[in-house]
């Protein structure tokens, strides 16, 4: 069964963004989420970030 959404997101904060050691939890998902809409390549986009797609397309 693949992982949901949810799933990846929180091995991604826990491996990738040291949430164990977080002290601001808000900071930290405020830092992922950029990393997750200008850097974090996505399949569905063709390998490309959220914000590159969009571009690429004319959207942004």
């Amino acid at each position: 069964m693949p992982k949901k959404t949810n799933g990846w997101v929180k091995e991604e904060l826990y491996k990738d963004f040291n949430l164990y050691r977080c002290d601001d939890i808000e900071s930290l998902i405020t830092e992922y989420v950029k990393y997750y809409n200008t850097e974090r390549p996505s399949t569905k986009c063709g390998r490309k970030s959220p914000v590159q797609f969009k571009t690429e397309q004319g959207f942004a």
